[in-house]
């Protein structure tokens, strides 16, 4: 082979060994008074993941032997030590290593890996040795080790792929605007993803879909979008109750009436909400709860950008900014026929999904103390004992269950200095309890199990938004407008995909990730191209990205299927 095609061949691996690295988990070992643990920790590339408590001691780390062969291509950092004979010990192969050691195990039963695991530390911490050491396993053996370990998950160390932090730079603005910070109190990764996704979307006059579980703040977030817009925060807020209007009285409600058109209190006529969010921001909450034949009433008026009254015989031009809100799975409703997909696409551009409070508990005490500056301005603040007293909770109802229940400590406790009794008496008056609603999740495989098909099916829904968006690249010719919404769509389903990878181990196998994770790339790539070359996106799209989609939907739905066998 001559030396540029060596070299060609060389820069293509490198390329290809990094568009995989960081898509691997690793179970890190820690030694407790009696035999060996592990706890459930992220793969970061070309970097190990050390234990989050702080310790600077040595660190073992299984990893499936899928991911060594990566390792191999970087002899800088890493040192391949072979495979490890049955009567050889980790401590002699791996110990006293410049770089960081890695061996193929060649165990069959998770007991006899264990002992050479903790042998291998307690020798490592003798020698003084505080080296990270790797060791491939059979993919088997890992799926076991790596269910008995979801008790100890650490989620901080779940949350910071190579990739989140590329689709975090994309989407990063030049500034958060401090009243947005103030609007949405926390500081994890979630709740900063949230911010940006509003920044980003209130420059652009698109719809926005906000989902989320009750009490998680949709309402918030899409005031925000409003008041950060500089086009549109001097125009009126418009908020439309989907569920909460009768049927009858719908479409004169959202699109108004002529005189005469009705009797009654309509008599006069009246301007509808639409007309009067003219170049402002239309917000349908409930959206999920609009009837289908007012589900189509809505999708002409974002199609044609017109509303006709009732009565009238002339549409009305309307220009203004709709953001919609749900706490229903819109997603299924749109495979069960009940809610229109080309609503629900059309409403879709972009969409925020607003995270459940348990997903994010080190806000808890953040969240907390601006409530109680509110509930109870003239009050000490909450002492830290209460704090820890309401992180242990895992909040089903979110920051209004919270603040309900800081209410209530203040309404039923009004002259006391307040200890972590009186939020278990609140608790108690309202038949919760702290440690019953924290599912322990080592007893209960099936509930982990759940949470995987809840991730696996946001991943479809993801999956099948990405092909909808890329379907006009088909065409033959593509407008310049065409391409810049094409951009920013892509970003925010960069950012979806960036969501749902700060939780790999929800994947339920390692392969499952890598294929969603070998979509995010790809759709990085066609994003990159899209500015100075769209043929070659075009290209790209028909011939990689097609294909990885079509794969990843399939892999999902067989990872579906097999879980749901086991629930």
């Amino acid at each position: 082979m001559s030396e540029q095609g060596a070299a060609r061949e060389s820069e293509e691996s490198s390329s290809a060994i990094d568009d995989q690295t960081g898509s691997f988990i690793a179970l890190r070992c820690r030694i407790p008074a009696a035999g060996a643990d592990f706890v459930v920790e992220s793969w970061r590339g070309s970097a190990v993941a050390l234990a989050a408590d702080g310790a600077s001691g040595p660190a073992a780390y299984l990893l499936p032997l899928a991911a060594l062969r990566f390792l191999r291509h970087l002899p800088a950092s890493f040192i391949d030590r072979g495979r490890k004979h049955r009567a050889t010990p980790l401590a002699k192969r791996l110990l006293g290593q410049q770089q960081i050691p890695f061996i193929e195990g060649g165990y069959r039963r998770t007991g006899r890996l264990e002992q050479s695991v903790q042998a291998l530390l307690q020798e490592a911490a003798r020698r003084h040795d505080a080296n990270a050491y790797l060791i491939g396993v059979a993919p088997s053996l890992f799926d076991s080790l790596r269910d008995r370990a979801r008790a100890g998950i650490p989620q901080e160390a779940l949350r910071a792929t190579p990739f989140t932090a590329q689709y975090l730079r994309l989407l990063e603005p030049s500034v958060i605007p401090s009243k947005l910070s103030k609007r949405l109190i926390g500081g994890s990764p979630e709740i900063d993803l949230v911010r940006q996704l509003i920044v980003l979307a209130s420059d652009r006059d698109d719809p926005v879909l906000i989902l989320g579980d009750t009490g998680t703040g949709k309402g918030e977030a899409a005031h925000a979008i409003h008041d950060i817009s500089e086009r549109r925060c001097h125009r009126s807020f418009v908020t439309v109750s989907c569920g909460a209007i009768a049927p009858e009285l719908f479409e004169a409600e959202l699109f108004g009436c002529t005189r005469d058109a009705f009797g009654g209190a309509f008599r006069r006529g009246k301007r509808g909400l639409w007309v009067l969010a003219q170049d402002g921001t239309l917000f349908l909450d409930d959206v999920a709860d609009l009837l289908p034949r007012h589900q189509a009433m809505v999708l002409r008026a974002l199609e044609d950008g017109t509303v006709r009254p009732v009565g009238a015989s002339d549409p009305v031009s309307v220009h203004c900014r709709v953001i919609a809100a749900t706490n229903r799975d819109v997603f299924s409703m749109v495979q069960a026929g009940t809610f229109r997909e080309d609503l629900y696409y059309h409403l879709r551009p972009c969409l925020i999904r607003m995270p459940r409070l348990c997903d994010h508990p080190q806000d808890i005490p953040l969240l907390a103390k601006a409530f109680w500056t509110k509930v109870a301005p003239k009050r000490l603040e909450l002492p830290d004992e209460v704090l820890s007293e309401l992180a242990r909770y895992r909040w089903p109802g979110n920051a209004r269950e919270l603040r309900a229940v800081l209410v209530g400590l203040e309404t039923v406790f009004p002259f006391v200095r307040l200890r972590p009794e009186h939020v278990r008496a609140i608790f108690q008056s309202q038949r919760h309890s702290p440690d019953e609603e924290r599912p322990n999740v080592a007893d209960d495989a099936r509930m982990h199990r759940v949470e995987c098909l809840h991730h696996l099916r946001r991943a479809d829904e993801v999956l099948r938004a990405c092909k909808v968006l890329l379907q006009p690249f088909g065409a033959r010719r593509i407008s310049a407008d065409a391409v810049t919404r094409a951009e920013t769509t892509i970003a925010h389903r960069l950012a979806e995909l960036g969501m749902l990878e700060m939780q790999p181990i929800l994947f339920h196998t390692i392969a499952t990730f890598d294929v969603v994770h070998r979509v995010a790339g790809d759709l990085a790539a066609v994003q990159s191209m899209l500015p100075d070359d769209v043929n070659r996106a075009r290209a790209y799209w028909t011939r990689q990205l097609r294909r990885e989609i079509a794969a990843a939907l399939a892999t999902v739905m067989r990872e579906v299927e097999r879980l749901l066998k086991k629930i």
